[in-house]
């Protein structure tokens, strides 16, 4: 039986290892949608009504990210839900976290930093003192609190795969941002500066409305964005936590106002208005898939392998 079934898997037209792609696009009158593609597969829209938010104040998703087996996770700032994408639809799994600025699955485990204040505040209270920081098993759902670095607060956090490192960006300004692009050891607790910028001098990693300006291509390589100068698109820059160095890994970004990337097999994957394109060292781009037939945009997108 198993000499069949690798055999079938061997002689499958589809690769068990093909590219799945998860798109989030423009919602439409009460419902959330998505488009769901596999490498040389067709494309496969998902609409859903925020129905399974009936009660609550905060009636849409905020932040969304998907597990190793393509289960979609979400929240609306308030709770988290779990969807598989049937027409039964998204299902409480952990509530009243109040209010969720960081959201990220890696593998089989959801990270979040909220703030257990109902309070609304300033940007949501993401300056506020008593910031938490938690681990949810996606299979088990048990929740495990972790220590967050006192002093800082968090956009753009990202989970090295392995889950040894959190990185995330650490703002203050008053007149003009100030940012920190900061490595935090989950079993260690060492807190490494990556880089710095100041937005007076037109520096800047990202801000609280991108979906992710960085993204870890193996467990010690790190890929972050870097607007650097004035009039220019931004670089992306690669940092090594064992060498403790960053380098230039692309000069010139191709999109001035972006909200998400992804980096597979050396090729910097972004989106349009309505299409997901490829390039490779800034050339040669090719359109992986467009949204015209839907009439509607592509937010942002995680592809996974």
């Amino acid at each position: 039986m198993k000499i069949l079934i690798i055999l079938l898997l061997l002689s499958s037209p589809v690769s068990i290892f093909a590219q799945r792609y998860f798109m989030r696009v423009s919602d439409s009158a009460g419902h959330f949608c998505f488009v769901r593609k596999t490498e040389g597969g067709a494309a496969l829209p998902y609409k859903e009504s925020y129905v399974v938010l009936k009660g609550s104040q905060y009636n849409y998703m905020t932040r969304w990210g998907v597990s190793d087996d393509g289960t979609l996770l979400w929240t609306n700032g308030q709770s988290v839900y779990r969807c598989d994408w049937s027409p039964a639809g998204s299902k409480l799994i952990y509530r009243d976290l109040y209010w969720i600025h960081e959201f990220f699955v890696r593998g089989y485990n959801l990270y979040i930093v909220y703030n257990p204040s109902k309070e609304y505040g300033t940007d949501e209270g993401r300056y506020a003192k008593g910031l938490r920081f938690c681990r949810i098993n996606l299979k088990s759902l048990k929740k495990e609190e972790l220590p967050f670095p006192a002093g800082y607060n968090a956009t753009n956090l990202t989970v090295s795969p392995g889950e040894k490192w959190v990185s995330f960006i650490n703002t203050r300004g008053d007149e003009y941002e100030r940012y920190k692009l900061v490595l935090y050891g989950l079993s260690t607790r060492e807190i490494v500066t990556i880089d710095s910028a100041n937005y007076k001098q037109g520096s800047w990693f990202g801000d609280v409305d991108m979906f992710n300006s960085c993204y870890w291509t193996g467990p010690a390589s790190l890929l972050y964005f870097k607007h650097a100068k004035l009039n220019d698109n931004g670089e992306i820059r690669c940092y090594r936590p064992d060498k403790k160095r960053s380098g230039l890994w692309l000069k010139h970004f191709p999109e001035r106002d972006f909200s998400w990337y992804s980096v597979l097999d050396g090729y910097l994957y972004l989106s349009g208005r309505s299409e997901i394109y490829k390039i490779k060292e800034g050339f040669g781009r090719q359109t992986i898939y467009d949204t015209h037939d839907l009439q509607k945009n592509i937010h942002n997108a995680i592809i996974l392998q």
